[in-house]
């Protein structure tokens, strides 16, 4: 996976997954948002503060 895969991961399909999603009244969206999304958010943080340093 590269940096824009994950990127967009964690913006979601505006749907069911990443911080843009619909539908967030379900235990997997809320585990989605708490674990997920997150873990993908700080990858790519992380990865772009390596390439670009």
């Amino acid at each position: 996976m590269n940096v824009n895969q994950i990127l967009f991961a964690t913006v979601g399909d505006f749907k069911y997954v990443g911080f843009f999603k619909k539908v967030v009244d379900t235990e997997f969206a809320r585990n989605d948002t708490n674990y997920f999304t997150a873990i993908c958010g700080f990858v790519v943080f992380t990865l772009l503060i390596f390439i670009y340093l």
